[in-house]
């Protein structure tokens, strides 16, 4: 069986399996958006990520999921959750995949700077130079037209944002909360808002609403849960 040499290992693993699971979830909101709303799309999201937030309770035995160390960060989570992924939903109506990813990439130098200001992060200086050549080299392979300085290009940015403060919070209340309570208080004032909020901006479902349903649910819960 493949072992991880040490838990930074095993992190970057886990990160990348959820930016695959976010870009296979990009590309299906890419067509999900034509036909329906961001709240009726971010609500079927936390319908699926309160499901695999109870699923997991249960796997691990953890009957006390619902208790935080930390309320008020799990409830900023949850919020900056909502920010983001509406940010680059709605960015997908607007804007090529590749656009709105290109710009999105700035997320990983944002997260580095923050998580060296907020958390106190020691960054050397090779990661810093591989990360921004990393940034250049996505923006010489995707060849960003003209449209990356329309206005509508701020709003990826936004969510690049938000996600990378997401990120940072995400980081801090894991070192006390367990994955399952993050996950269940994501899925619950994302259920309650955007069931709110959805309920005023519902559209009629089409004959493949189901599938999409159910993709955007799958990958959206895994990669937040990776």
């Amino acid at each position: 069986m493949f072992k991880f040499k040490s838990l930074e290992s095993l992190g970057m693993f886990f990160a990348m399996m959820a930016y695959f699971s976010f870009s296979l979830l990009d590309t299906v909101q890419k067509t999900a958006i034509i036909y329906h709303s961001i709240f009726q799309l971010l609500f079927i999201k936390y319908c699926f990520v309160l499901m695999l937030s109870l699923f997991e309770s249960q796997r691990k035995k953890n009957y006390t999921f619902y208790k935080s160390h930390n309320i008020k960060l799990q409830v900023l989570r949850s919020i900056l959750s909502i920010l983001e992924s509406g940010c680059f939903v709605l960015s997908f109506k607007y804007l090529s995949l590749a656009d709105a990813h290109s710009i999105g990439s700035l997320t990983p130098v944002l997260v580095v700077a923050l998580s060296a200001i907020l958390l106190r992060e020691y960054v050397s200086l090779k990661t810093w130079f591989a990360i921004f050549t990393g940034f250049i080299g996505v923006l010489i392979i995707m060849r960003p037209g003209l449209s990356i300085f329309d206005y509508k290009s701020l709003i990826p940015l936004t969510g690049a944002f938000f996600l990378s403060i997401y990120q940072i919070v995400t980081r801090k209340v894991s070192e006390k909360d367990s994955n399952e309570t993050s996950l269940f208080y994501n899925s619950v004032v994302g259920i309650i808002l955007m069931g709110v909020i959805g309920y005023f901006f519902w559209q009629p479902l089409i004959e493949y609403s189901y599938i999409y349903f159910i993709a955007i649910g799958l990958f959206f819960s895994l990669g937040l849960y990776f």
